[in-house]
């Protein structure tokens, strides 16, 4: 669809990775921008849900991997 319809930003198969922080198509009134918007705001309703916050705090896991959880927020929620 977006082959007919609208227009790949992507240059090759490796820009098409899901967790990557840009559109990789727009589509009529789909802008990039809106595509990249929506994605954040998915990304924070998901993730920042009180109940798998308390579940991903009592992980051991998650203190283990501290500076890489602490990385990824910073880099996703203030930027790079």
């Amino acid at each position: 669809m977006v082959e007919r319809e609208g227009r790949f930003l992507a240059k090759d198969y490796h820009d098409l990775a899901i967790h990557g922080e840009h559109a990789r198509f727009e589509i009529g009134a789909v802008t990039g921008e809106l595509v990249e918007r929506k994605w954040h705001e998915a990304y924070k309703r998901f993730y920042l849900r009180p109940k798998r916050i308390v579940r991903r705090a009592l992980s051991p896991d998650t203190w283990r991997r501290l500076p890489m959880h602490l990385a990824n927020f910073t880099r996703f929620f203030l930027g790079k």
